[in-house]
């Protein structure tokens, strides 16, 4: 009989704790960094560890199985010369940098690869132990959503310069 009772109250301890780790409020914080998902989509990766060693690693770029080393000027002529698209280039910054969204590393990387003719520049932290993996590392700053957050005026009036179509009509469309 005891040993009964015992089985009982131990599954039903066990049955409070699952139900009680269930309905637990999420750990996930709106102010924790939002991790990269789109490696497959990237059309250029860069790792940058300081302005004269950077490395190539999308599109391959090994040289005899070594990837060679770029400084600023460099790379910017190995990109332009790669056939590839222009909508995502992806930057790895270690941590020795400061990444400050409107710090001079993530301005520098994003006028540089903006000059080449890249849509968009995501800046990721460099995580240890990932390997060559970059999805599921905290994205430190977006070019996208940070165009997205700029004041209209900067965009509205390029966009009104822009003729409307022939035979369009406002009112009525």
């Amino acid at each position: 009989m005891t040993r009964h009772l015992f089985f009982y109250c131990t599954a039903l301890l066990c049955a409070t704790g699952l139900l009680a780790s269930c309905s637990a409020p999420s750990t996930h914080r709106a102010d924790s960094p939002r991790l990269f998902s789109e490696e497959r989509t990237a059309d250029v990766i860069l790792h940058f560890y300081q302005w004269d060693t950077i490395y190539l690693l999308k599109p391959d770029s090994r040289q005899d199985g070594f990837l060679p080393v770029w400084n600023r000027e460099g790379i910017a002529s190995a990109v332009n010369r790669q056939s590839v698209g222009r909508s995502l280039a992806v930057v790895l910054v270690g941590f020795l940098h400061n990444t400050d969204p409107n710090g001079p590393v993530v301005r520098d990387w994003e006028s540089l690869l903006a000059e080449q003719g890249f849509r968009r520049v995501v800046i990721l932290r460099a995580g240890a132990g990932k390997g060559n993996r970059i999805d599921g590392l905290p994205i430190l700053h977006d070019s996208a959503i940070a165009q997205a957050h700029e004041p209209p005026g900067k965009f509205a009036r390029p966009l009104a310069a822009v003729p409307a179509p022939v035979g369009a009509h406002a009112a009525h469309p």
